[in-house]
C-alpha cells in the first residue's frame, strides 16, 4: 500500500505528497518522568545518548517536510523534558508540518499550553491508565493522575483539541469505563484505548494482555457506553470527510450493525501514519537503530515497506 493510496482513503487534509507516509511518530527523547511497566520504548530517568541533538533534530524536521511528511507527532518518553522542545517545535511549524503532542500531561500548566498552541500545536494526547491512586501507583508519580487531568484543561483552555489514551491490560481492564467518563467530564475530543504493545518493559507484561474473548467483551462494553451516551444526547466522535455520521459495532458473525448516532467513532486520519515494529517478543533498540542510520546517511535511508518501517532494512543500513 503506497502513501498515495493511503491518501486516497483519508480525508483531503491529511493528503500525502507522493509516497511518503504523512504521518510520523517521532519520539524526542527516551526519558520520562514515570516508570509505566508496559512502556514499549522502556524509558528512563535520565536522556539516552541515542537521542538526537539540537541540530540533528532540526535537520531531521526538515527533511520530513521534504520528504512529503504532513504531520509529526511529538513523543517520548516524555517529550515536553527536552530542553530544546519547543526550538524543535518552532522548526516544524517553520517548515510546515503540523506538530502533535503525544504526553503524560503532568508538566502542562497553562503558561506551557500556551506556548504549545503558539507553537502550532493542534492536538494534544494524554496517557491515564486507571483512575486516582491506581494510575499513579501503575505509572510510577504520585499526583500524576490530577496533574494529567489539569494539563487537559490547560490544553483544551488553550484552544487545542485533546485526547485520552488508556492502554488496556487484565490489570486495569475494570477501569476502562471509568477513564473513559474522565476522558468525557475533561471535554476530551477522543478516547483511544490500545492494546499491550509487548516491546521494551512491556515484553515481561505478556501474562498480563487481554486474551480475544477478554477483548471482545471490553470492546462490547466501550460500545454499551457509547450508546448510553447518545442516549444522554452526547456526540460520539466526529465523522471523518465524506463520511456519514454512524456507530458501527460487528455481530459474533462478523456483519457489520449501523447504530442511528450523531457521530462517529475515529476517522480515517489514522491511515498512512508509520511506526517502528518489531516481531511479537523481539526487543530492538529501536532508537539506538534510527539514530545510527539517521546520523550516517539521514532520513532518505530509512525505507519504507506500506506504512511500516522495516526492522531489518535498519539494521541493514546502518
Amino acid at each position: 500500500v503506497s502513501g498515495a493510496d493511503v491518501g486516497a482513503r483519508g480525508p483531503a487534509r491529511f493528503a500525502p505528497a507522493g509516497d511518503a507516509p504523512f504521518v510520523v511518530v517521532w519520539n524526542v527523547g527516551i526519558h520520562c518522568n514515570m516508570s509505566c511497566p508496559h512502556c514499549y520504548a522502556a524509558a528512563t530517568s535520565q536522556p539516552s545518548p541515542h537521542d538526537l541533538d539540537t541540530d540533528e533534530g532540526l535537520s531531521l524536521l526538515e527533511q520530513m517536510a521534504g520528504a512529503g511528511v504532513r504531520v509529526v507527532i511529538l513523543s517520548g518518553g516524555e517529550p515536553l523534558l527536552r530542553p530544546d522542545f519547543f526550538t524543535l517545535l518552532s522548526r516544524a511549524r517553520e517548515v510546515g508540518l503540523a506538530p502533535q503532542l503525544s504526553t503524560n500531561g503532568v508538566l502542562i500548566d497553562e503558561s506551557i499550553a500556551r506556548r504549545l498552541a503558539d507553537g502550532g500545536v493542534g492536538y494534544v494526547g494524554v496517557s491515564l491508565d486507571g483512575l486516582g491512586s491506581w494510575n499513579d501507583s501503575y505509572r510510577g508519580l504520585p499526583g500524576g493522575f490530577d496533574r494529567a487531568v489539569r494539563g487537559l484543561g490547560f490544553a483544551r483552555g488553550a484552544g487545542m483539541r485533546t485526547g485520552v489514551r488508556m492502554t488496556l491490560t487484565r490489570r486495569n481492564a475494570d477501569q476502562l469505563e471509568g477513564v473513559a467518563e474522565v476522558a468525557l467530564e475533561c471535554g476530551a475530543d477522543r478516547f483511544y484505548v490500545s492494546h499491550l504493545v509487548d516491546s521494551g518493559r512491556g515484553a515481561k507484561l505478556v501474562s498480563d494482555d487481554l486474551d480475544r474473548s477478554q477483548a471482545r467483551a471490553l470492546l462490547g462494553g466501550l460500545f454499551e457506553t457509547a450508546e448510553r451516551w447518545l442516549d444522554r444526547g452526547i456526540l460520539v466522535g466526529g465523522a471523518a470527510s465524506g463520511q456519514p455520521p454512524r456507530l458501527w459495532r460487528f455481530d459474533l458473525a462478523g456483519a457489520p450493525v449501523p447504530l442511528t448516532a450523531e457521530g462517529v467513532f475515529g476517522d480515517a486520519a489514522g491511515f498512512g501514519a508509520f511506526e517502528l515494529v518489531a516481531a511479537p517478543g523481539q526487543q530492538v533498540a529501536l532508537d539506538d537503530l534510527v539514530a545510527r542510520n539517521f546520523r550516517s546517511a539521514g532520513l532518505g535511508t530509512i525505507e519504507v515497506r506500506g506504512d511500516v518501517l522495516s526492522i531489518a532494512q535498519l539494521e541493514a543500513a546502518s
